[in-house]
This record gives C-alpha cells, sequence and structure tokens, in this order.
C-alpha cells in the first residue's frame, strides 16, 4: 500500500469495484443469448488478455481499479459463457456433475493459479 499510496478512504473504491462487477454479471445472462456464443467467447478472451496488460502497465491506483472493474467484467462473462455452454451441450441427467467439476475443481484452480502466473 506504500508503493501506491493507498488511504483508507481510497480502499473503499476496491469495494466497490467489486460490487458493481457482481451487479453486472446480474445482468449478462440476459444478454447472453443475443450473441454468438463462439464470438463472444473469443472477445472474451482477447478483452481479458487486454486487461490484464492493463493491470500491469497500470501506473496509479485508480487506473489498477479501472482494469480491475473491466477484467472482473470478462471474467464473468466468460463463466456465463462456460455454463450456458455446459447446459447445451452435456445432457440433463450430467448437467449436475459437470458445473459441479467447473464451479469445484476448475475455478479452484484457476483462483489459486491466478496472481503466481501474473493474472490480473
Amino acid at each position: 500500500m506504500r508503493i501506491f499510496e493507498i488511504y483508507q478512504r481510497v480502499w473503499t473504491f476496491g469495494f466497490r469495484i467489486y460490487f458493481s462487477a457482481g451487479i453486472s454479471s446480474f445482468w449478462q445472462p440476459f444478454l447472453l443469448d443475443r450473441f454468438d456464443r463462439e464470438e463472444d467467447f473469443t472477445l472474451g478472451l482477447l478483452g481479458l488478455q487486454i486487461v490484464t496488460l492493463a493491470v500491469a502497465l497500470s501506473p496509479e491506483y485508480p487506473d489498477i481499479l479501472a482494469a480491475i472493474l473491466s477484467g472482473n467484467i470478462w471474467r464473468l462473462d466468460i463463466l456465463a459463457l462456460i455454463l450456458a455452454i455446459i447446459g447445451d451441450v452435456v445432457p440433463d441427467s450430467e448437467e449436475g456433475r459437470a458445473m459441479g467439476l467447473v464451479h469445484g475443481w476448475c475455478i479452484s484452480v484457476a483462483s489459486v493459479l491466478e496472481f503466481p502466473m501474473g493474472y490480473s
């Protein structure tokens, strides 16, 4: 916190960023079916890479917060797409197992390896 000169008042903006990303994740499933999933998934991965670079190159704390907000929105978009693809591809009898695998294993591993691999 000393490097970026972050004070407690400014720190609360970080919590607002994550709250606003949660609000956007509520609306994403309503908008998801309007677009082609393959193009949206490719755009989501490209956006996530650009945002990761933006976080790495951010010179000040507000820039980092803006990049983290957009990164969270891209991540939640990709997660919604993955769950929609599971719902389309996997049979109904195996859908619970597939979603459990994605939530229980894939997201956990991604959360643990996110920072050591350099992602925001």
